[in-house]
């Protein structure tokens, strides 16, 4: 929750989240099939085999395709992919290969005024200010284990992304390049220092005119130990980047100029613990991250752009009371010059900048999950509040939002559940004075059903947005007026898997 950029470096200040898929014990071959249908014109078809060619190296394929028609007029989101991952089991390590392939055709309706969503929430713009385009991507992933010993493990891991985009707006293509070693000694029960680097290599050009580009060159080190004593763990970490930029952009004849920047970036993590109990333990930390542009925000961007440093202090308490596990966190958060997209000061024309300034969070956080049985009900709370700019709200970000989740299990092959969400007022996204009235508070609801055959067979249905909520994914401002975006009314699905 601290956010990781002592380990992952530039932009993981929020928070970040590792996703470790299993592996299929004793099968030689497995996979499942899965179909789904629903409102809008939702078809998803998706595919995944595998199979252990051997004792050593194992594979597996998948397939997905989506169609969507959006809830409103012309909307669209279509989703082809293809993935292939295969893993090589070494004496004393491993090693690991992944490709996925995607390729995404949308189409955007645009904003309506107050009015049109009056007449009719589901028109598009008639300004006729739609997007149309489609994004294709490649990725490759490589990473390698290697044991030297049974306290000292060396990692690597290097990535290559190519992605194009083009649009009735723009076109560009992006490439990162990204490689990164590091080792870790265990030195003690439960204590293990951790020493690092990466470097990286963007590049984004604007092939639609085929003269405009951004490079993104860094390199950075880390060093993490974390030491346990008894019932206390302590983390320290500390990581220094150099980031650097070259390109070319237009100065204010529209010429074509050269430039370069230069960053110095640093990162730190301070963490205490105390495991007061077998299940309860407590902890404060301190983070400060950082997150410089990328390259393809750089080609919308308003006046220098700067890199955004953000330090993050939070106080926790987690434990189970009773047959309630219940997680609590109070937190203070600074920005220095936060990346932000917005309307440009001069025209109405969007495009990335730096907020003047410091940003300020602060809020606490419950979480709770009850367990009665064959009903498991969960529930968090957020409030924070913001602050920036001669004391004023944060446009866009609501002081409150809640959570609430019901998941009852009739027997161990029909299950229901039901979701509530709950998002407070804000002041629209544009609304940085924060001079016009806030954008109404909404609450969300969802309700499924699945029933597991038990021989691999799944079957599942569901409506989202149950009580038909008339709610918004963005609201903004233009021409004077408020700009909306229309979020789905009720909708509904169905869907069948198969798994072997």
């Amino acid at each position: 929750p601290s956010g990781g950029s002592v380990l992952y470096g530039d932009g993981a200040i929020g928070g970040t989240i590792n996703i470790v898929t299993k592996q299929p014990k004793n099968k030689k071959n497995y996979g499942s099939l899965n179909s789904e249908i629903g409102s809008y014109g939702l078809k998803k078809q998706q595919a995944i085999y595998g199979t252990k060619i051997n004792d050593k190296l194992s594979l597996e394929l998948d397939y997905l395709k989506k169609e969507k028609d959006g809830y409103r007029d012309y909307a669209k989101d279509d989703l082809e992919s293809f993935g292939l991952r295969s893993r090589y089991k070494l004496s004393e390590g491993e090693f690991g290969f992944k490709y996925n392939y995607s390729n995404t055709e949308f189409r955007a309706p645009g904003s309506l005024t107050k009015e049109e969503v009056d007449g009719d929430r589901t028109q598009s713009d008639s300004s006729k200010k739609r997007l149309d385009g489609k994004t294709e991507k490649n990725d490759f992933i490589g990473d390698y284990v290697y044991n030297i010993d049974s306290d000292l493990e060396f990692k690597l891991l290097g990535t290559y992304t190519h992605e194009r985009y083009s649009s009735n707006r723009s076109n560009y293509k992006t490439e990162i390049k990204y490689l990164k070693p590091q080792l870790k000694y265990s030195y003690l029960d439960d204590s293990y220092v951790v020493i690092g680097g990466d470097i990286s290599k963007g590049h984004t050009t604007d092939f639609a005119y085929g003269k405009g580009k951004a490079e993104k060159d860094s390199l950075g080190g880390f060093l993490i130990n974390s030491y346990t004593i008894d019932k206390f763990r302590f983390t320290q970490g500390y990581r220094r980047q150099n980031i650097e930029y070259n390109g070319l952009k237009d100065d204010e004849n529209k010429n074509k100029v050269k430039y370069n920047k230069k960053f110095k970036e640093d990162a730190v993590e301070l963490t205490g613990s105390y495991l007061y109990s077998d299940s309860g333990s407590t902890y404060v930390s301190y983070t400060k991250g950082f997150r410089a542009p990328n390259t393809d925000e750089i080609r919308a961007w308003d006046g220098e752009y700067k890199s955004q440093r953000t330090e993050t202090y939070e106080i926790g308490i987690k434990d189970y009371i009773g047959n309630t596990y219940v997680s609590t966190s109070v937190f203070y958060i600074e920005t220095e010059n936060e990346i932000f997209y917005g309307k440009n000061d001069l025209t109405e024309e969007k495009s990335n900048r730096n907020l003047d300034g410091m940003s300020k969070r602060k809020g606490i956080e419950f979480s709770l999950e009850h367990y009665f049985d064959k009903l498991t009900i969960s529930e968090s709370l957020t409030y924070m509040e913001t602050e920036f700019k001669d004391g004023k709200d944060i446009p866009g970000v609501p002081n409150v939002k809640g959570v609430l989740n019901l998941n009852y299990k009739f027997n161990d092959k029909l299950t229901l559940n039901n979701s509530w969400e709950y998002y407070g007022k804000a002041f629209d996204s544009s609304d940085e004075e924060n001079i016009r009235e806030k954008v109404d508070s909404y609450l969300i609801s969802g309700i499924s059903m699945s029933y597991d055959f038990k021989d691999g067979l799944i079957v599942s249905a569901g409506v989202n947005n149950l009580f038909n909520e008339k709610y918004y994914d963005y609201v903004g401002y233009s021409n004077n007026k408020r700009s909306y975006y229309p979020a789905a009314e009720r909708n509904y699905y169905l869907g069948v898997k198969y798994s072997f």
